[in-house]
């Protein structure tokens, strides 16, 4: 597969929990991704999940897991985010379990 096939990488890393589409742009022109060892820092770059490597913040991402769904009866006055600036409970709490995220 070429990279023209590929997928867009901030699609990937939206897909793969890292962050929204838009902050995972952030992160790139930032300078914070890395790929099979390279530095990418222009939007548009293709991957094929199944065979590159890729980082974030020097961590790398499982692109490939298989996805979990939780449900959960979300108690009143929680955010539904897993963490929150201002301090309000948010789901972190319920999401020990879970190596994952």
């Amino acid at each position: 597969m070429s990279e023209a096939d590929g997928v867009r990488l901030q699609k990937v890393l939206a897909h793969a929990g890292v962050a929204s589409r838009r902050v995972v742009e952030d992160m790139i022109t930032a300078g914070r991704i890395v790929v099979n060892g390279v530095t990418v820092t222009e939007l548009g770059r293709r991957i094929d999940p199944e065979r590159d490597l890729v980082s974030v913040d020097g961590q790398a991402v499982q692109l490939d897991a298989l996805k979990r769904y939780v449900m959960l009866n979300k108690p009143v006055g929680v955010i539904s985010t897993m963490r929150d600036e201002q301090g309000r409970a948010d789901l972190s709490a319920y999401a020990h379990e879970f190596a994952e995220r």
